[in-house]
């Protein structure tokens, strides 16, 4: 009865054997969770008007952009509706500025008739499940994991 418990019990060899395959499979798991948790998922600012995206923009980077009818361009961060002249006639074209800054995206003029994208708070990190809207001009402004 004694030899038949002593086959059940693993040998030293046995051991050796378990904690190599176990310590292998540890190596090959550490670069794998490294790499998931160093991969930090980038924010991306989208503008799109009746569907179509005028604008993809990463939110880390600081900038102003001027969205005119179907074009969107950076512009200057002192850049305002006033200091557009005409170009910021209602009647003539659909402006809005929208402002990065501090890893947040906000509106921060239009002239639009409504004003409501003007009003609605500013997209980050931490708040970017609703897009900023601007019905009067068919504008979409939302945040996008990339």
């Amino acid at each position: 009865m004694r030899k038949e418990a002593m086959k059940i019990m693993p040998g030293k060899r046995d051991r050796i054997l378990i904690a190599a395959v176990f310590f292998l499979l540890f190596l090959c798991a550490v670069p794998l969770c490294l790499r998931h948790f160093r991969h930090k998922k980038q924010l991306m600012l989208s503008v799109q008007r009746n569907g179509e995206e005028l604008l993809l923009v990463p939110l880390s980077r600081d900038a102003k952009y001027e969205v005119l009818d179907d074009t969107a361009k950076e512009v200057p961060m002192e850049t305002t509706l006033a200091s557009l002249g005409e170009e910021a006639d209602p009647s003539r074209h659909a402006v809005n500025l929208i402002e990065v800054k501090k890893q947040t995206a906000r509106c921060s003029e239009s002239n639009c008739s409504n004003q409501i994208c003007v009003r609605t708070a500013a997209l980050s990190a931490a708040s970017y499940d609703l897009p900023i809207v601007c019905l009067p001009h068919g504008l979409v402004i939302t945040v996008k994991e990339s």
